[in-house]
Order: C-alpha cells, then structure tokens, then sequence
C-alpha cells in the first residue's frame, strides 16, 4: 500500500480542532471501471471502498506488520482512552484534521476524532450514538494487562509516512489472548481525499476465542450516519488485512500507460516531421484526461521542455540543424477532477543525424569510381 498510490488512504471539532475546509463532500458512486471492487461499503459509504486481503487485483491490500515497538507506548487499562495527536493533517469520512488534532485511542480496539470514551459493548455501524468519528480495527470488550503495549509510532520508511496504532499484544475481557493487531493510517498522496487506512491482523485466536467474534470493524463519520462496515461479530484471520481508500481517488485513478511511436531509438533527420503517439488510458473518472509531452536531453527528462497536448494522445514535433543528437521524450496524463496524473510507463530515445554532405571536384568523384 506505501506504494501506490494509494492511499493511501486519516483520521475533534467540538475542540476546535477540526477544520471544515471544503465542508463535507458527498459520496460519489463507483464509476464504471473493470476494477474489482470486492465487497462495497454499507449505505453511503463515508466516501470509502474497502477490500481484504483474500481478494486481488489493483486495490487489494497485502498483509505487512510494522514493528511500532520504537514508538511512545500509550499504556494499559480497562476502559482506557489515550489522548494523542495526529502527526500530520488527515482527511477522514469527509472531514479535515489538522496536523496536531486531538485524537482518543481506546483500549477497546478502536479510535475516536470526538469521543474520549469507547466503551467495551460494541455496536453495528452506522449508529448515531457515541461513540463517533470512528476508527475500529476490533472494537470489542479489550484490555491491556501486565506486558501488554499500545504503541504510537510514525513509519516514515516509505513513500508516505504511516501512522501506527499497535496493540502489541492485547487481551480480551477475562484476560484472554493475547492477540496482536494494528491500524495503519496513511499520508495522502494527494489533497482532498480521505486518508487510506488499513487493519493488520497477526494474531487473532486465543483460548478458542476469535479476535473478531464479537467485535466492529469498519470506519463510522462525525454523525455516525454513515460508515464503511467491515464485519459486525464475525471472525477474523490471522496474517490479514483490510483496507479503505476514498472512492473518489479509486474512480479517478489513471491506470498504467505506454508509448507507441516512433519506437525507442528510432532515426530521423533535420526538417522532418516527427509524430509521437501514446496510448489513451482506460480512464472511466469524473474528470478529464489531458497530456503534457516531455521532450529534452537528458535521459531523465530533467531538462524536458513541456507541450500542452490537451486531450490530443500525439504530439508533431520538426528538429531543425543544429539539433543532431540523442532526444528523450515521454508523456505525462492528468485527470481534471482531483489533479492526478501518471508519467508514462517508458522514456524512449530518438537520434537525429543530418546528412554528412561534402563538396567535392569532378575529378574526386570521376577517380572515386
């Protein structure tokens, strides 16, 4: 997931934390796309798609364990709620938290961006009573013992940073476990989305006793009218992840691309037309595909002269004397709604070489033959 995109793709206001920069957007239904998007969110959605790790394709999720033992441990308790912060801004079910906004993490397998207190009987989500604004990777009746550790830690290993939540190991009421579990809260990669989130599960059966058996799982908004519902009291497996990302980014995401001509390491000549081509994405988003060519001498691009092709996927170009040598091309498409965009997947060459054209006598050419 660090590498996509992604995502991805997170996480009060009654403090004046939160920011309703751009107010609350509406959920967008999938576009029409050959994505497999496994099991789609309840209702609304809160603006997420989510899959697990058994399905595949594009979006799915693999299961990845971060060690957050080099984080701050939060501490342990029955009934307990840590306040923490976000350690950068997050988008999440539509609503903005700044760098530094009040979070509270439970003991009970799950966070809140209003509720201090979660308490240990779960509830079906959507649901408008508290708690809200909720993140529940095993929202259940949880609690940490002697030896048990909830971790927060920044991962910033990757493309983007990952903020940990890791119940490093965990027990159930009756002090049964211990499980070990994790929720994984992306950077954006671009703005106006909600943060990807994810769920890791390593451990997930103790005693006879099943992690997700009487736990939430899913994401809930502010009001609790809308969420992203997982499972309600149904098991869990181990070495197993979810993953939510915004159905917005999914729907207007650029899918890989390739050049077509003149082929890599073609010839040409001083004052011949060159007609560069591309392939049209299969794009199926809100917004408009345009391309922007990229044209230079160095072989990545570095110091490439940009041409606005609009929604045209080629590009004329006429090399005139004195542009003899190696030319590096390749194309760039952005999608008009959130502004994402994907480089092509090659960057091809081309040489230009004039015609070595010498003045020579009668007689040089007469005693040539």
């Amino acid at each position: 997931m660090r590498k996509i995109l992604l995502l991805l793709t997170v996480l009060t206001a009654a403090w004046g934390y939160a920011i309703e920069a751009g107010g609350t957007v509406p959920a967008v239904a999938p576009g029409a796309t050959t994505v497999d998007f496994g099991r789609l969110v309840a209702g609304d959605g809160a603006g997420y798609y989510f899959w697990d790790s058994n399905e595949t394709g594009t979006w799915a999720p693999v299961y990845d364990w971060i060690d957050a033992s080099g984080g701050t441990d939060l501490g342990t308790g029955d009934e307990a709620s840590f306040t923490v912060t976000t350690p950068f801004f997050i988008r999440f079910c539509n609503r903005d938290y700044a760098a530094g906004s009040t979070v509270y993490v439970g003991c009970n397998g799950a966070l809140s961006f209003r509720n201090a207190g979660i308490p240990g009987a779960n509830q079906d989500i959507p649901n408008t009573a508290a708690p809200n604004a909720l993140a529940a990777a095993a929202w259940d009746d949880l609690r940490g013992i002697s030896g048990d550790h909830l971790y927060s830690y920044l991962d910033t290993t990757g493309d983007l940073d990952i903020w940990v939540l890791s119940y490093d190991p965990w027990h159930r009421y009756l002090s049964v476990g211990p499980f070990r579990f994790q929720m994984q809260i992306f950077e954006r990669p671009v703005e106006g989305i909600n943060n990807t989130v994810e769920f890791h599960y390593q451990t997930v059966l103790a005693s006879g006793i099943n992690l997700g058996q009487s736990a939430t799982v899913g994401l809930e908004n502010w009001d609790g009218t809308e969420a992203a519902a997982y499972s309600y009291n149904d098991d869990l497996e181990a070495s197993f992840a979810v993953r939510f990302m915004d159905s917005r980014y999914v729907d207007d995401y650029i899918p890989e691309f390739h050049l077509l001509t003149p082929l890599d390491g073609s010839l040409f000549e001083p004052g011949e037309t060159v007609h560069f081509t591309w392939e049209a994405p299969e794009y199926s988003g809100h917004g408009e595909v345009t391309y922007t060519f990229f044209l230079g001498r160095e072989p990545d691009l570095s110091d490439a002269e940009e041409f606005d092709c609009g929604a045209d996927a080629w590009f004329d170009h006429i090399f005139g004397d004195g542009d003899e040598g190696y030319w590096y091309w390749s194309v760039l498409a952005e999608e008009s709604d959130l502004g994402l965009d994907r480089m092509a997947v090659e960057i091809w060459s081309l040489q230009l070489k004039s015609i070595d054209v010498r003045e020579a006598t009668w007689g040089q050419i007469k005693a040539s033959f």
